[in-house]
């Protein structure tokens, strides 16, 4: 029941979590399928038509961002000869001595783990690491052209505080237009690192970076930027390219250390960390550059990097509300905010060259931040990195929660604020704490606090080899600790132990490597601190020498007798899992009466618990009679010599320290084995056998804890199923002893039910419905009414209950449920319709949940769903539970519905599909979408052969209408529109004419206003079909106003008007550009008169689609003055000093373009 749309981004998730675990890979950014085509395509079923082939849309679409499959990046201790370049199987492609790495790309024939092998058994080998691909952060959404972040931080008062002392900004990123207007007084020096004999490659995303950063004020173009006076070097580490690798990155950063630039910005990102990045950060943090970088655009708390290492000033992005972007990244490794949406700065555009345009993402954060510190260095050279940093963090207005938080960091970043900081109050550095733990029964306890930044703790522990120790670390609820353990004087690498996020408990057992001193390093990860002492962590150790055992093995299990069931009470002693390799708990029970089991094992700090449930007897088999088992299984022996008897359930539940929980329904009589393991389920994953081979993997040996874990477990006999349904697959009787094969037979159609739940939550369950099927459920669906509740069970894996709706009044209903920790109902909703031949057909309409964009993350929104709703229309309601891919639940839904506001529909509510288009009026209408999954259908008829335009826009609703409403019905429409030609005029789609399909979307997801024209002929009639895309809008039902006009081009309205005077000294003017291939111009021409010499402004406001020119031009024929700086929609205005006499205006779209709107002129004389 996941919104189909989303498909594609989660097989690519799936892809990326693998490769991640195969071969350490890294992407920079997680990009989404395009799914215009499908939404398209749903749209045309929806009227009833099939396509072969559609126009392609206009969307931008994001290339596919991959790891490197051939590149690998390796530290060394010492130089690698290249006789052991050529035995691993690679050639040497760069070094870098200055950090001790090597770059090598693998000889075909090769595969990248094997060759990956062969350099990790070097001795003079640190480590290995596939090359991690970067990308800009920037999500472009161009809409208007105010600068607010000058006024939100007060920059041209800052500027009157800043100092003398030149400051240079190092700007690593795409190559930047050195001609720009803005720009050009800033550039002193550029460096393209992936072809140095080249210049940087200019390129729009960082000409915007570095224009927010430095762009001119006071020449009379644009705006201006944080700190004009600041000088730009431009790395260029893209070369024009959509992604670069993580060496690149670094020998920018090495270049600009060499340039000794003062301040580094980078408006990149990845989500996977680079040790090469991370020691080129080092040595510049070493030579005193302030380094800034973007936070990421995931929308969530995944970290992106560099700005989540330390020593990098990590910039979050704000919109012009002070809240936090919708894109923008957040959690503990954030340590500002600034402007990141809509923000307005020089641009480079590719036809138009110097322009300026509106960009969003946490990449135009970061040069403001950039700019600022910049204003510091000017004033305080001598600031080091760290001062900077808190001095920033310091003066930050405060945002969200009070004081320090994950959504904001410290704050919005303040620049009159940082530059009116006493200096001399700068607290001293953090450094490292060392000391010695003691040990009492061979358990030790630190306790301590972090107050100043890059604190440190230190503890030494003597150790034996082969001694186990139990590390547990537990801090603050907003920071993210770690620990280090280091062997002292020798060349182990240092073992890091950062599983978890902030607020959650580090653990690890730790067996010694050898007789020594270990160093246990206490420290967080983002180097955060708090004056006040409040943030504090509590380390506790424990020394055994062997692993904890409780004895419960396959031998040896605990016989459960009765339910309910803890081994806090009923189990004598605490219970591990400790091993070598991990370990395996067993337990065994009866089911009496065919009771749904409920197993829960609350968080083990440190480690990943999992619970498999066997059939005792074939568990029994496995280690009983083995070649019988195998013969009817028809498994090769390596697949149970590596992963032991096939679990008929286990639990998808997968984290380090996270609650593991199993629900399950069991046969009466049936016997059952539970394991409680740490040896990862993934490969038994069912979703995971829809892409790999199982047999790929190798078993996944688990950590282990010398932490007790709890296990609880609970039953109940349910009540039968409320409508029967699934009916696909039965429990049956469990009387005598099954033979092998009924062992088989039920396993195999288990395994193909779990296949078809999976196809139902991920693709739709309309799609896999046969009619007698539907049938069948419509006909046991429950009824829900207005004002009523229906309660009931998912009694059996893949258990759906159906619901029909059938409104007595067009309204907006709202559909409630509850939700536990065993219970996550997700909610499809369709609509019954009939065809001509009696067939019952289902349309879909709208669901609940949903996912991340970026990350694939679950949504965990409010269990609640809006629907517009048509009076006497039956509709659908399915419902699943979105627990475990469809585990039962021992706890009860209840699910409601309530009216909310009767007769939402506009006056073309009905024109759904082609058969009921409404008219079109030749004058602009005002509709809504409020009938959810609904589309609007209206028909044109053309008068004579020409071009008509058409103009989509949102409009504000009343706060009457809204009044009482959530929010978020009234977002905008991300208007999806299709003009289909009915070349005959008949009113009817038929034969050809399905083919004769055009479709105009947005060029931005968030792009709300839409133009766009199309040829007409006289006779022909036009459908226009209108609806919102909801994958990218992320909502199914609105009830936000748009108005929609449909004009065909009457080519005498280019006919130029007289300015007339509005006022003293002003007069305005307005007109049509003209259709180029009708009057062969492209240009329009007014004449205006001086009768005073004097200095004038000429300003031209022109529609949104339109990027427009305008030029003075004297009696003589010369150019005057002329402006065409800035992008579409965008206002230009030209100064002038001009004499006595009579001038042309001429005004046109750079393109030679014109518009279903006009145009408007203003001249003022100053």
């Amino acid at each position: 029941m996941f919104r189909r749309s989303n498909k594609t981004f989660l097989l690519f998730m799936i892809v990326l979590l693998v490769s991640s675990l195969i071969a350490q890979p890294v992407s920079a950014a997680i990009t989404t399928g395009d799914s215009n085509q499908e939404r398209l395509e749903k749209l045309l079923g929806d009227l009833g038509i099939e396509s072969d082939e559609l126009v392609s849309s206009n969307r931008v679409k994001n290339e596919e961002l991959r790891p490197s499959e051939d590149t690998l990046v390796i530290k060394y201790s010492e130089a690698i000869s290249n006789a052991d370049h050529q035995k691993a199987g690679a050639t040497l492609q760069k070094r870098i001595p200055t950090l001790g790495y090597d770059v090598v790309k693998v000889r075909g024939g090769m595969k990248l783990e094997q060759v990956a092998k062969k350099y990790a058994a070097l001795d003079s080998v640190i480590s290995v690491q596939a090359s991690v691909p970067f990308q800009q952060l920037a999500v472009t959404d161009p809409k208007a052209s105010s600068m607010y972040h000058l006024n939100e931080l007060g920059i041209e008062e800052a500027l009157k505080l800043t100092g003398d002392h030149a400051v240079t900004v190092g700007v690593i990123d795409s190559g930047l237009d050195r001609n720009h207007p803005e720009l050009k007084h800033a550039l002193v020096g550029e460096y393209n690192v992936l072809d140095p004999l080249k210049r940087p490659q200019i390129d729009s995303h960082g000409t915007h970076v570095a224009g927010i950063i430095a762009g001119e004020k006071g020449n009379e173009v644009g705006g201006y930027g944080v700190y004009p006076d600041a000088d730009i070097y431009s790395i260029d580490v893209f070369n024009r390219s959509m992604f670069t690798s993580d060496f690149t990155i670094a020998e920018g950063i090495l270049h600009a250390v060499e340039k000794d630039v003062d301040v580094i910005n980078m408006s990149i990102g990845s989500t996977m960390p680079s040790s090469i990045i991370q020691d080129a950060i080092d040595v510049a943090v070493e030579a005193g550059i302030v380094l800034v970088a973007a936070a990421g655009n995931n929308g969530s708390t995944i970290k992106s990097y560099p700005g989540a290492y330390a020593g990098v000033i990590n910039v979050g992005a704000t919109d012009q509300a002070n809240e936090l972007a919708w894109f923008s990244s957040y959690g503990p490794a954030l340590d500002v905010v600034a402007p990141g949406n809509q923000v307005y700065a020089p641009m480079f555009d590719v036809d138009k060259h110097s322009t300026f345009e509106e960009m969003s993402g946490t990449s135009m954060a970061s040069p403001i931040v950039a700019g600022v510190a910049a204003m510091l260095k000017s004033k305080y050279p001598d600031l080091t990195s760290y001062e900077v940093m808190y001095i920033l963090q310091q003066t930050a207005t405060d945002l969200g929660a009070k004081g320090y938080d994950t959504e904001f960091g410290f704050g919005m970043v303040n620049p009159k604020g940082a530059l009116s900081f006493d200096v001399s109050k700068l607290p001293s550095a953090g450094g490292e704490s060392t000391s010695t733990l003691s040990f009492t029964n061979d358990k030790a306890k630190a306790e301590g606090s972090f107050k100043n930044m890059a604190d440190k703790y230190l503890y030494r522990i003597d150790v034996r080899e082969g001694e186990l120790l139990q590390f547990k670390l537990e801090g603050s609820a907003l920071y993210d600790l770690a620990i280090e353990l280091t062997y002292e004087g020798s060349d182990e690498a240092p073992i890091v132990i950062d599983k978890v996020r902030e607020g959650e408990i580090e653990a690890v057992l730790h067996e010694a490597l050898m007789d020594g001193t270990i160093v246990a390093a206490v420290y967080d990860t983002n180097e955060h601190y708090r004056n006040d002492s409040t943030h504090t962590f509590t380390l506790e150790v424990e020394r055994a020498d062997e692993y904890l055992e409780d004895g419960l093995t396959v031998d040896s299990p605990i016989e459960i007798n009765r339910f309910p069931f803890t081994t806090a009470k009923d189990v004598a002693g605490p219970l591990y899992l400790a091993g070598p390799e991990g370990d395996q708990d067993y337990f065994r029970f009866t089911s009496d009466e065919g009771e749904v089991v409920e197993i829960t094992i609350p968080g083990v700090p440190g480690i990943d618990t999992a619970i498999n449930v066997y059939f005792a007897e074939e568990f029994d088999m496995f280690y009983g009679e083995r070649e019988e088992l195998e013969e009817y299984m028809d498994m090769e022996d390596v697949y149970y010599d590596d992963y032991g008897p096939y679990p008929m359930y286990q639990d998808q539940s997968y984290g380090v320290g996270v609650d593991t929980q199993l629900t399950f329904e069991t046969i009466p009589g049936m016997e059952y084995v539970v394991e409680v393991t740490t040896r990862s389920a993934f490969d038994l994953d069912p979703f995971m056998f829809m892409f790999f081979d199982m047999f790929e993997f190798g078993p996944m040996h688990g950590d282990s804890s010398h932490l007790p874990y709890q296990m609880n477990i609970r039953a109940k006999v349910l009540p039968e199923d409320e409508d029967g349904y699934p009916n696909d697959y039965d429990m049956p009787p469990y009387d005598e002893e099954w033979t092998e094969e009924e062992f088989e037979d039920y396993r195999t159609a288990r395994q193909s039910f779990e296949k078809q739940v999976l196809d139902y939550f991920q693709l739709g369950f309309d799609l896999y419905l046969e009619e007698e099927e539907l049938e069948s459920i419509i006909g046991t669906a429950r009824e829900l009414d207005v004002n009523s509740n229906l309660d009931g069970y998912f009694q059996m894996y893949g258990d759906f209950d159906f619901f029909t709706i059938t409104p007595e009044m067009n309204g907006l209903y709202q559909l409630n449920w509850n939700k536990a920790n065993s219970l996550n109902p997700l909610l499809e909703v369709f609509k019954l319709n009939e065809t001509e031949e009696g067939e019952t057909y289902l349309t879909y309409l709208t669901q609940s949940g949903g996912y991340n964009l970026f990350t694939g993350e679950e949504l965990d929104g409010e269990p609640v769903l809006h629907l517009g709703l048509e009076e006497g229309a039956t509709y659908l309601v399915a419902m699943g539970n979105n627990v475990g891919y469809g585990q039962p639940s021992l706890e009860a839904y209840e699910l409601s519905l309530s009216m909310l506001r009767e007769n939402i529909e506009d006056a073309y509510w009905k024109n759904d599909d082609l058969t009921n288009a409404a008219k079109l009026p030749n004058y602009a209408i005002n509709a809504n979408l409020s009938m959810t999954g609904r589309q609007d259908v209206f028909y044109y008829k053309a008068k004579e052969d020409g071009v008509a335009g058409f103009h989509f826009e949102n409009l504000p609703a009343s706060q009457a209408i809204k009044s009482g409403l959530p929010e978020n019905l009234f977002e905008d429409i991300l208007p999806l529109i299709l003009v289909i030609e009915d070349t005959n005029g008949d009113g009817e789609i038929t034969g050809d004419e399905e083919q004769r399909i055009m479709p105009f979307m947005p060029m931005y997801i968030d792009e709300a206003e839409l133009r766009g024209s199309f040829r007409v002929k006289s006779g022909a009639g036009y459908f226009i079909a209108v609806a919102n895309d909801s994958f990218f809008s992320g909502e199914d039902t609105l009830l936000t106003p748009y108005r929609l006009q449909v004009s065909e081009i009457d080519h005498t309205r280019a006919q130029p008007q007289a300015f007339r005077a509005v006022g003293v000294n002003s007069w305005r003017t307005t007109g049509f550009l003209p259709v180029e291939h009708h009057s062969g111009k492209v240009h329009q021409t007014h004449s205006f008169t001086v009768n005073e010499p004097g200095y004038y402004t000429a300003t031209l406001d022109i529609p949104s689609d339109l990027d427009g020119v305008i030029k003075i031009i004297d009696g003589a024929g010369q150019t005057v003055a002329s402006a065409d700086y800035y992008g579409k929609g965008d206002r230009e205005y030209v100064r002038a000093n001009l004499a006595k006499g009579t001038y042309s205006i001429v005004v046109q779209d750079t393109n030679g373009d014109t518009s279903l709107h006009p145009y408007y002129i203003n001249i003022d004389k100053k």
